[in-house]
């Protein structure tokens, strides 16, 4: 690896969600479990009860999403190593030769100032939850894949938060979503936050792309 690869490799976390395709084209999802200078470690999926076996030195294609201020996907191919049963069940994956970002379609941006209310989704064992109360926000800029909120206090924020967000596009046009932190940064007692839509319906996605349209040509 070289030093831009290597820094690549350095941004993947314990947690971080994982699909790996194997030479067959059987694909699985999982969640990194480990990670050190030469292996990466995959919690090893399960069919009910049952946990998977796979064979050693087997080919394999890994895509993880990882907390990046302008990516969020990383993408290698890689070779499975072996199995762990004793501590964690994981498998076993070598350190790639090479390993690069996903290439992700790009948006139009566009600077704005909405008010915006949103609220902490938190998940337990049971499923995903929306916490109150609301709080208020500013945006300042947003995409079709995403957004900078502003707000005075992080509160229990962190990268990687859930949050369900109601945005006034318009004085008649309230757009719904569900975003996920994806970077912090602060400035003069105030906090951005960049966000990326991880649930939005189609009705919101068109009021959306049609608000960023009317936009962009009233300034051209």
């Amino acid at each position: 690896m070289n030093k831009k690869e290597r820094s690549i490799w350095n941004s993947i976390e314990i947690g971080n969600k994982v699909e790996f395709t194997l030479k067959n084209k059987e694909r699985y999802k999982s969640t990194v479990s480990g990670i050190d200078y030469t292996n990466i470690y995959i919690k090893t999926p399960t069919v009910g009860n049952a946990f998977l076996d796979f064979p050693q030195k087997m080919p394999v294609e890994i895509e993880l999403e990882v907390h990046h201020p302008r990516r969020a996907r990383v993408k290698f191919v890689s070779k499975i190593l072996g199995q762990e049963w004793l501590k964690e069940n994981c498998i076993k994956i070598a350190c790639p030769h090479k390993i690069g970002w996903v290439e992700l379609r790009w948006h139009y941006r566009i600077e704005v100032t909405l008010n915006a209310t949103f609220s902490f989704v938190e998940e337990d064992e049971v499923g995903l939850h929306v916490l109150h109360p609301a709080f208020m926000a500013i945006i300042k800029n947003i995409s079709e894949g995403g957004a900078l909120l502003v707000v005075d206090k992080l509160m229990s924020i962190a990268v990687g938060s859930l949050i369900n967000m109601k945005i006034q596009l318009l004085p008649q046009t309230l757009l719904r979503t569900r975003a996920k932190v994806i970077h912090i940064e602060s400035s003069k007692g105030k906090y951005g936050l960049g966000i990326e839509w991880v649930i939005i319906g189609e009705k919101d996605k068109e009021d959306l792309r049609r608000f960023i349209a009317d936009n962009i040509k009233n300034k051209s």
